[in-house]
């Protein structure tokens, strides 16, 4: 999270993909959220000391405060959304990157709930790899299958760890609403503390068709796609998918996704991947140490390879 105040009279309030100003008095200060930081004014001691005093964020606002301005900003959009459908009970923010900022948004809103989405990751990565080619060329999306694991399970593992944060977390599986609908959304319904019959439930899957969804305005071109659980079988190659088995094989198994290939041999990219990184942690040690030999002072020393990260468990929680 970001708070600066600018020159054009804007405090703007940003966590990686939302900006929202408030229009406030003219100031130029610069202001980082973090405790560590320190807001810089130069006309505190005056110029002709010529020195920069430093004062933490926590000395001007208390945490309380700081979360209570951010409440009511996020109220104000929030508010701004709900009034084009006044009837709404529920209000969804879908922020694929909420995952990452959920103790800031619990702090935020306590009684928050987060409805934790799972796929098969080789459906996802087929998913992401149409996006790269079509409507998001220039994103930071995984451009192979090595990457696209390391992203997978990065993002799943974020989910789940908000259930060590919350007893209002619930994890669903997207083939799962695919195959049971009904049943699957009234037992989100029911985690909400919402009344929705067999009924209603028939028509929001109705509502959520692939066809309705491809008519919606403003959509990009192929942004929806199949829909199915199973396409990836026809948009990923068998490298592809022997890739992501292997290097996602023990999050697979824990999460009931069965591979197409089982073992399997230990794919000849993945192997060259390996050795790659091996060779440039040991060629970056080699040159430090020769420049170090020559004089030159390099006070940095290169990053150990971190191990394989691990699907993070999830935790249960008994209804009180």
């Amino acid at each position: 999270l970001h708070l600066s105040i600018r020159r054009q009279r804007q405090m703007c309030i940003r966590d990686r993909s939302m900006m929202t100003p408030l229009v406030i008095g003219p100031a130029s200060v610069p202001i980082v959220l973090d405790d560590a930081a320190a807001v810089r004014d130069p006309i505190a001691k005056g110029k002709a000391e010529g020195t920069t005093p430093d004062v933490k964020i926590s000395g001007l606002l208390t945490e309380e405060q700081f979360y209570g301005m951010c409440r009511q900003t996020a109220d104000a959009v929030f508010g701004g959304i709900l009034r084009h459908r006044p009837d709404a009970e529920v209000l969804i923010e879908k922020t694929p990157e909420n995952l990452k900022v959920a103790e800031f948004i619990l702090k935020v809103y306590p009684d928050a709930h987060f409805l934790h989405l799972v796929r098969d990751p080789r459906a996802v990565y087929a998913s992401l790899k149409s996006a790269v080619k079509t409507f998001e060329k220039s994103s930071s999306f995984p451009g192979n299958p090595m990457e696209g694991a390391r992203f997978w399970l990065e993002n799943v593992n974020h989910g789940r760890h908000i259930s060590s944060l919350t007893p209002n977390y619930l994890e669903v599986r997207y083939e799962s609403l695919l195959r049971d609908g009904v049943p699957e959304l009234r037992k989100i319904f029911d985690w909400l503390g919402l009344e929705a019959d067999d009924a209603f439930c028939e028509r929001t899957i109705e509502a959520a068709s692939m066809e309705k969804l491809r008519k919606l305005p403003g959509a990009p071109a192929s942004f929806f796609r199949k829909g199915e659980a199973e396409g990836w079988r026809d948009d990923l190659t068998e490298e592809e998918v022997r890739i992501l088995e292997y290097k996602l094989r023990d999050a697979m198994d824990t999460l009931g996704y069965e591979r197409a290939y089982g073992e399997g041999r230990r794919p000849l990219k993945v192997t060259v991947e390996e050795l790659l990184q091996n060779n440039y942690v040991r060629l970056e040690r080699f040159t430090l140490r020769t420049m170090r030999r020559f004089g030159y002072v390099i006070p940095r020393k290169p990053k150990k390879r971190p191990p394989a990260p691990s699907l993070v468990p999830q935790t249960i929680r008994t209804p009180q």
